[in-house]
């Protein structure tokens, strides 16, 4: 599994559940004045992935006695092609968070 944190376009079931995914691909490492870094493709690959199952959900609300509230629904799916993925929704934004193909 590896981490990717990048942000993503979900498409919603009836239920709230993940229907089917869209997320930049890591774009390639770049040099610049000081250590390499990843830099993410700016455009999608244009084609959704589709959910085929949720395998687990769950809801994570953060550590009361910081200072900031936080309140995220994760879902680990399974796509077409078998890849699995790790996707949480804060404040309405989707995010990628992991990937194991």
């Amino acid at each position: 599994m590896r981490l990717l944190m990048t942000p993503a376009t979900v498409t919603l079931a009836h239920d709230g559940s993940p229907a089917a995914v869209i997320w930049a691909a890591p774009g390639p490492r770049k040099q610049r004045s000081g250590p390499t870094v990843n830099v993410a493709a700016t455009r999608e690959d244009g084609r959704p992935r589709r959910v085929l199952a949720v395998i687990d959900r769950w809801r994570y609300d953060g550590r009361w006695w910081e200072g900031r509230e936080l309140h995220r629904d994760y879902f680990f799916v399974e796509l077409e092609g078998g890849v699995r993925v790790e996707l949480f929704s804060e404040e309405g934004d989707w995010w990628v968070a992991r990937v194991s193909d």
